[in-house]
């Protein structure tokens, strides 16, 4: 992957460069805490260039928050990876983010709140944003 960002930097790429980002989370994973933890892969033009496994900073309820907050750490790379391609002076499409849960994905689609995740609402419109 070195060698390619060294090409990507040196030569100018003939094609606008997509940056793509999966979330997921393993709600209640861990038997101490039973705290999820988050997983997360970024990838420039289909190739894996980072990826994050992390546990979550507090127990949530159920999947769609697991979801919510893993995907909010994702778009926290995200934004990281294209303010880098930024500074490197490469064009770059905006970023795609992948969710697998579809509550979560409606969450971050629909501009109303829901009852049960109103305290993830800033979360779930700074995903809206990406």
């Amino acid at each position: 992957m070195i060698g390619a960002l060294q090409f990507l930097v040196i030569s100018e790429p003939k094609e606008r460069l997509q940056v793509s980002a999966y979330s997921d989370a393993d709600h209640a994973n861990c038997p101490d805490t039973s705290r999820p933890v988050t997983g997360n892969v970024l990838k420039l033009n289909g190739y894996s260039f980072g990826f994050k496994s992390k546990m979550q900073p507090s127990v949530t309820d159920d999947t769609c928050k697991s979801e919510l907050v893993a995907a909010s750490m994702c778009v926290e790379d995200l934004l990281w990876a294209q303010k880098l391609l930024k500074e490197l002076k490469l064009d770059a499409k905006a970023g795609k983010l992948h969710i697998d849960n579809q509550s979560t994905i409606k969450v971050c689609t629909d501009a109303g709140n829901f009852d049960g995740v109103r305290r993830y609402a800033k979360k779930s419109r700074k995903i809206a944003e990406v």
